[in-house]
């Protein structure tokens, strides 16, 4: 049956026909191979999202812990296959707590197998969600996640390492204890070495780590993270190909840029010309949004000094005939000619167009609200719409 399970479809197929009950009824049965059989297709149903809740509802969850306690090797790790894919839901993770899965977890740490570290250290990351778990894992399991970034692992390994990190940087105290732990320069590598995948999840744990609302924390990790060297490879992110990689580096460098200081140091260390060279080769609609985000977010504290060097480097016309694509390009053909940017109201006045393939919700100016720019500029140059109107 592990065979025929390729493809979505299929999945979906036997969840809807009723396999999901039987398999969890065998995780029962008194033969050790037909348990393991069972575990090994529920670990693909695993993939369907119907099928995980159905498996949940069943009492997979509880059989498939006591497969996982009572034996060890292949059976083990088919257990741990499963969890991992129910352990996301609320309900799962309870059931996983309460049933005390946490200590065998931890143990498994220390497995040979990559498959077996991978699905603990995974497992462990959607616990530690839980305040109680990630206070009992506490030290010791961030000292081995650490670990388990210096080492030479695979991505098998390195994807669920960075994820955990990124659970456990949940929380303030959390937050100062992995720092002052150097997660922050074992994180670097992955930046810097690790395949895209292994970028976006870094990039997704430095994002837990900034996500703080306390000030004083904010900075102090900001500053330790600037310090370590975090701009130029997130700077390098953002521009790649990689959708998912771009979009977790946009988030950190918007939040980095949270405060003047922060704000300062990425200026000084040389991020605005970076960004200019991204406008300046061919760039996509959504990498001029990601641009456009990371410049407001510097511009709010160093607004002047921004516009000035912009202006110089014709970075916002760049910035503008980017965006202006992906607008005409969603529009449909016979309406193309219609909108271009345009001045109205007489000097110091500009009405940009509103894009309409931006994602609903977002706080954007009326369509015909007039942006003043009364600042004097340099002889000789013309006045340029805020940062803000880019997005």
């Amino acid at each position: 049956m592990e065979a025929l399970l390729t493809s979505d479809d299929v999945r979906s197929r036997f969840v809807a026909a009723g396999a999901v009950q039987p398999l969890v009824a065998m995780l029962s049965d008194n033969s050790m191979d037909a348990k393991c059989q069972a575990a090994k297709a529920l670990a693909n149903l695993g993939h369907c999202a119907v099928g995980k809740r159905i498996l949940v509802t069943a009492g997979g969850v509880p059989a498939l812990m006591r497969l996982f306690t009572a034996h060890s090797g292949e059976c083990q790790e088919a257990a741990m296959a499963v969890l991992v894919h129910v352990a996301a839901g609320e309900k799962a993770r309870e059931e996983l707590i309460s049933g005390g899965i946490s200590p065998y977890l931890t143990a498994m740490l220390d497995a040979a197998s990559p498959t077996t570290i991978s699905h603990a250290v995974r497992l462990l990351g959607h616990l530690a969600a839980h305040e109680d778990v990630a206070r009992a894992l506490a030290e010791g399991f961030v000292v081995k996640l650490l670990a388990l970034l210096s080492g030479d692992h695979p991505d098998e390994v390195n994807l669920p390492t960075a994820f955990a990190i990124a659970q456990l940087a949940s929380m303030d105290e959390r937050r100062r204890f992995l720092v002052e732990a150097h997660v922050v320069e074992k994180l670097l590598r992955l930046l810097n070495e690790g395949s895209y995948d292994c970028k976006a999840e870094a990039g997704s744990a430095f994002a837990a780590l900034v996500g703080t609302k306390d000030k004083r924390t904010f900075k102090k990790i900001a500053a330790h993270m600037l310090d370590a060297g975090v701009l130029t490879p997130l700077l390098a992110m953002m521009g790649c190909s990689h959708e998912n990689c771009a979009t977790q580096a946009a988030r950190v460098l918007t939040a980095l840029a949270g405060t003047a200081r922060s704000a300062d140091v990425m200026l000084s260390q040389g991020a605005l010309r970076q960004l200019v060279e991204q406008l300046r080769a061919p760039i996509s609609p959504a990498h001029a949004k990601r641009v456009a985000h990371v410049l407001q977010a510097l511009a709010n504290f160093k607004r002047t000094e921004m516009e000035l060097e912009l202006s110089q480097e014709s970075a916002q016309e760049l910035l503008l005939a980017a965006l202006q694509r992906g607008h005409d390009e969603s529009r449909p053909r016979e309406t193309h000619k219609a909108e271009t940017l345009r001045p109205k109201g007489g000097a110091g006045h500009t009405v940009l167009p509103m894009l309409t393939n931006l994602k609903p919700g977002r706080k954007m100016l009326p369509m015909d609200t007039i942006i003043r720019t009364p600042r004097k500029l340099p002889a000789g140059m013309a006045p340029l719409p805020p940062l803000h109107c880019f997005y």
